[in-house]
């Protein structure tokens, strides 16, 4: 996918930075320039199901998922907001309407209802709102 060989001849000239570094550096620009932060848009629905992967991991490789811990996904979904939340700039959480489609990223999703953790991650996302 893509233009074949396109990374190889970027590499030549790219400058590598850390999200952090990047999003802090067009902050302070656009600040600089009387403009407004950068403005983010994030897909909720990889994170949900990445916490809940990463969660079901854990808990098959200790082979107990009693030491986990208790929503144990939204306080991985937790700790992402708050690393957002200490960079400079508006994050939009962005959740599936009631219109979804059928396929996402080549696969067939569940449309009949909302992923276990939409609830709580709409509520730390609430919350958490400026």
């Amino acid at each position: 996918m893509g233009i074949k060989g396109l990374w190889t001849e970027l590499a030549r000239v790219a400058v590598i930075l850390s999200f952090k570094e990047l999003i802090t550096a067009e902050a302070l620009e656009r600040r600089l320039n009387g403009d407004e932060l950068p403005i983010i848009g994030v897909d909720a629905s990889p994170l949900m199901f990445a916490a809940k992967f990463a969660t079901k991991r854990k808990g098959e490789s200790i082979n107990s998922w009693t030491r986990i811990g208790r929503e144990t996904e939204l306080a991985n979904l937790r700790k992402n907001l708050e690393q957002w939340l200490a960079l400079p700039a508006i994050f939009v959480v962005v959740f599936d309407g009631p219109r979804r489609p059928k396929m996402k990223r080549g696969k067939q999703v569940r449309t009949s209802r909302p992923h276990q953790l939409e609830p709580g991650m709409h509520g730390g996302t609430q919350a958490r709102a400026m």
